[in-house]
């Protein structure tokens, strides 16, 4: 009877043991950040801060955590064997609290956050911060409306300039037309679209940034070119240089790609399985950044532009000249303007802008040289026998030519 009971106990015993770890198994444990901490450490000549930071992160599902800072800018992922973190150029806000929130990688509801005071640190030097992206409507399957805006101390100059991933340029803008709206902005194909921001001509004032793009269904079967990729190689004459192009398309419906340089110049005609493709003896444009078109053969919309950096090899050729430059008149507009339109021929111009004055030193506009020849709807008289412009590459000081004419009599 004894040895009965206790085989009844035991076998009890054994399904409490059962039941208990069922239960336990069935309890899905949270991921979560606890113990969020950062430590300031001394300023930096561009006024940014060293920080580090540390943090416990429990049932994690990877390795990987991301960091962004206010209006939800990331800043940077790492590993968990990176902790404790240090960020040797932590940018200020310009708020009195200094924003940190840390999320897992690819769980955005496993995150924590935290404010603190930052330390007084002041420069002489440029620098970017507070930048804001703002994602407008979608304007197609793989562009949208992006509106960007930042605040700048020590610029040196009113311009700025903006790349996207692989340092495609996209423009050259004005302080004072931020906030600007870049209106089709392309997809960069990845899960953060990218821009980085550099004052002009002043190289060591930059700021990157990475934000996530909006869901446009860029997967509809139509064909598009992305993640463009060129490689300068060496130069192979004074104007010329080896140029290696690479880049993804999808729904391309043929075999082929064709090429076209600045103005239209064809190139060639490829196929799409040769890529990566070298273009030996590349000529340089004469302009900052050198160009390419890209389009798949028979698909005219299925095009995409790019410029880049050409190499230095000495080919300038000689100074910054204007020359045949031309003014016509057009109507008048009113008794005091008149419509005139210019054009010019330039030799190494150095960039792709030109500057138009009128008496006195008085810039009119600025524009681009692709914009040639210029009408100027409403050129106003300058109540002299002659009227006057004068024309400048733009950066080019002594690269200026003065042109006299006869004014209408409107």
């Amino acid at each position: 009877m004894k040895s009965y009971l206790t085989k009844i106990c035991f076998a009890l015993f054994i399904i409490a043991i059962g039941t208990f770890g069922c239960q336990k198994n069935e309890v899905a444990l949270e991921c979560v950040i606890v113990n969020l901490a950062a430590d300031l450490g001394e300023c930096n000549e561009d006024g940014s801060y060293r920080i580090t930071i540390n943090f416990t992160a429990l049932n994690t599902e990877n390795e990987k955590f991301d960091v962004f800072v206010r209006n939800n800018v990331l800043i940077g992922t790492y590993n968990l064997t990176d902790l404790p973190l240090t960020i040797p150029n932590f940018n200020p806000s310009g708020l009195e609290y200094d924003y940190l929130r840390v999320c897992m990688n690819d769980n955005q509801e496993c995150c924590q956050e935290i404010e603190f005071m930052p330390p007084e640190c002041e420069s002489d030097e440029c620098s970017i911060f507070d930048v804001v992206t703002t994602i407008g409507e979608c304007t197609s399957e793989n562009t949208y409306n992006l509106t960007i805006d930042f605040e700048v101390n020590n610029p040196g100059n009113d311009y700025f300039e903006l790349w996207s991933r692989n340092q495609i340029y996209i423009g050259y803008y004005l302080l004072s037309d931020l906030p600007l709206t870049l209106e089709n902005f392309e997809m960069s194909g990845f899960d953060y679209d990218y821009l980085n921001i550099c004052i002009n001509d002043v190289p060591d004032c930059c700021h990157e940034i990475e934000f996530m793009p909006p869901d446009c269904n860029g997967t509809g079967g139509d064909c598009e070119i992305f993640d463009v990729v060129m490689t300068i190689g060496e130069c192979t004459s004074e104007n010329t240089y080896n140029l290696t192009l690479d880049f993804e398309v999808n729904n391309p419906g043929n075999d082929y790609f064709e090429l076209w340089s600045r103005n239209q110049i064809y190139i060639g005609y490829y196929l799409l399985s040769d890529l990566p493709l070298t273009l030996e003896n590349f000529e340089m444009s004469g302009f900052d950044y050198d160009y390419l078109n890209i389009c798949i053969n028979d698909v005219p919309d299925c095009c995409h532009e790019i410029e880049f950096m050409p190499p230095e090899c000495n080919g300038t050729g000689g100074d910054c000249e204007i020359f045949d430059l031309t003014t016509v008149i057009g109507d008048c507009v009113s008794t005091e303007a008149y419509t005139l339109t210019i054009d010019f021929e330039v030799n190494n111009p150095g960039n792709i802008f030109f500057e138009v004055y009128v008496r006195n030193n008085v810039l009119l506009d600025y524009y681009p040289l692709s914009d040639l020849p210029l009408t100027i709807e409403s050129f106003e008289l300058s109540g002299f026998d002659y009227d006057f412009i004068q024309v400048c590459i733009n950066d080019v000081p002594d690269c200026c030519v003065e042109h006299e004419f006869m004014p209408p009599d409107c």
